[in-house]
């Protein structure tokens, strides 16, 4: 059964909401300990940021994923597009992860001391990422599946990374520097809108279920 806005229990893509939430959880507290440790002029372990930033990621990609069948039917190019750019971000992820395991097992490398071309990788894993979250947004938008307010909060995470990215890409260009607050402030923005994406989705979904329950006793 189905609310009028497209979204059903038990269909694929019910894991999202609760991929979304980590995913945002994850960043967040990432960003924020980063934020922290520079603040108060201290250093953690390298784990402390890199483990709930990894897994903030991954289950940020695992949502987007899921997040693919919804959108499949109503928009089959931009919701392709959006799951090759998530895929593609899956891989640079994983090979990422790999790398940095097998750094840390034969060199004794902390988890914070990135192999080379590490960085890269998860540059390109934050891009397709957000180019994910750009296609299902504006697929979402546009066809109001499973609604407009959806497809609005998952334009957030994309602007909130896409900004950051082209920002250290201009700083870098044009020889300037990098002013610290304004990645903590873009990742923030992102982890924000990622967590609203999965509580809205959420909503949505346990209102479906409510309405199904309803539709199924009347």
């Amino acid at each position: 059964m189905s609310d009028g806005r497209g979204i059903r229990s038990g269909v694929p893509g019910e894991w999202a909401p609760t991929a979304f939430l980590a995913g945002g959880l994850g960043i967040g507290a990432a960003v924020l300990l980063v934020a922290v440790q520079g603040l108060a002029n201290v250093t953690a372990p390298g784990w402390v940021t890199v483990v709930p930033g990894l897994g903030g990621l991954l289950a940020a990609l695992l949502g987007l994923l899921s997040y693919y069948p919804r959108v499949a039917g109503p928009a089959p190019r931009l919701g392709s597009a959006g799951a090759a750019f998530a895929l593609v971000g899956m891989v640079l992820f994983v090979v990422a992860v790999f790398r940095v395991v097998v750094s840390t097992l034969t060199t004794g490398a902390t988890l914070a001391e990135r192999p080379d071309g590490v960085t890269l990788l998860l540059v390109g894993t934050l891009v397709g990422l957000a180019l994910g979250f750009l296609c299902y947004g504006a697929a979402s938008t546009r066809t109001r599946t499973p609604s407009r307010a959806v497809g609005h909060l998952l334009l957030v995470p994309a602007a909130g990374i896409l900004g950051n990215v082209l920002y250290v890409t201009l700083s870098g260009a044009l020889g300037v520097g990098v002013v610290s607050g304004v990645p903590t402030v873009s990742f923030l923005v992102a982890a924000v809108g990622t967590v609203a994406l999965g509580y809205r989705l959420r909503s949505e979904v346990s209102s479906a279920d409510q309405s199904e329950r309803a539709d199924t006793t009347a």
